[in-house]
């Protein structure tokens, strides 16, 4: 399921290419949204990561969905409707996903990952709501992290659901070159991650929103807020009169709604705030 909501315009948004004076500025108003919060949380996306060599979804050169080979499986319902069969779709599907899995595999948290971590710590952020499925926020020590897109490390046959390793299923695929079959039924393995058109488990949406209902402050990093239920999140903390800062390289539809936004490096950012912060 996907829900746009209507753009606004990208009015007062601060571009990259401002002045260090500005970012620093924000920060500033940032660190202190963020000490006025009783429960702030932050919702992810693929930008934080891009920082840890991971490709983000939607950039105009380099996200993965503008890949010419993986086009296909930025579709709604990529595995169920298409005018590819079944086979051809996993023979795809595991041609862009080892690419990409090897890159999940080797990355490091990179210090976005590493002060959002030491603010749970500090109790200055209460969660993290993920969109991400390379666990990178709990290899950086993050504890409360809610990935409602699953994870990557983990792996499972479409048909009897039976589970696997990702890197054992990697080493298949490139001993064999053809998408690995389960051992129990001979089914297609596939990471056990969220493809477009397919829902997010209600048990994970639903710990999703205890977090939201609490929070007074959302804080977006890296998302381009286009895929629910992550973009109706921050909607829910807003209608409940809570406060939203967007981070992100490119505008969202919930710029106009926001305390501050800011159109810049995340790790830049982040690095900044911490400053203000300390």
């Amino acid at each position: 399921m996907f829900i746009r909501l209507s753009r606004k315009g990208e009015c007062g948004v601060m571009k990259d290419s401002e002045t260090k004076k500005s970012i620093k500025q924000d920060a500033a108003r940032i660190a202190a949204l963020l000490t006025d919060s009783d429960y702030p949380i932050c919702i992810t996306g693929a930008g934080v990561s891009t920082d840890s060599g991971i490709p983000d979804f939607r950039s105009p050169e380099t996200g993965l969905w503008n890949q010419e080979e993986a086009k296909e499986l930025s579709k709604p319902g990529a595995f169920r409707i298409s005018e590819l069969t079944l086979d051809e779709k996993m023979e795809l599907f595991w041609r862009v996903g080892y690419k990409l899995g090897k890159k999940i595999m080797k990355a490091k948290p990179n210090k976005a990952h590493k002060i959002l971590a030491d603010w749970e710590k500090d109790g200055i952020m209460k969660s993290i709501i993920t969109q991400n499925v390379d666990r990178l926020h709990q290899k950086a020590g993050s504890q409360n992290v809610i990935e409602i897109h699953g994870n990557a490390f983990e792996a499972k046959c479409m048909f009897c659901g039976g589970s696997y390793r990702l890197k054992d299923v990697m080493r298949r695929y490139k001993r064999k070159k053809r998408a690995p079959w389960c051992d129990v039924c001979a089914g297609f393995i596939r990471p056990n991650v969220v493809m477009f058109g397919e829902s997010t488990p209600s048990e994970t949406i639903q710990e999703a929103l205890v977090e939201i209902k609490q929070a007074d402050l959302a804080l977006v990093l890296g998302s381009s807020l286009i895929v629910y239920p992550a973009n109706y999140l921050p909607v829910i903390v807003r209608k409940r009169g809570g406060k939203l800062v967007i981070i992100n390289d490119q505008s969202t539809d919930l710029d106009k709604v926001s305390e501050v936004v800011v159109n810049a490096s995340i790790t830049r950012v982040m690095k900044e705030i911490n400053k203000a912060l300390n």
